[in-house]
């Protein structure tokens, strides 16, 4: 039982962690893009 239980945490926090990056290198896109148009003015 205690085994399915940290399989299951560390299932959780392993996609926890790649949600992350997907999301901070999606954050880093919309700044380059963001700031893309600005630049050119």
């Amino acid at each position: 039982m205690f085994c399915l239980v940290v399989s299951i945490l560390y299932r959780f926090f392993d996609l926890k962690s790649k949600v992350t990056e997907i999301y901070r290198s999606a954050g880093d896109l919309y700044h380059f893009f963001h700031s893309f148009p600005c630049r050119r003015i």
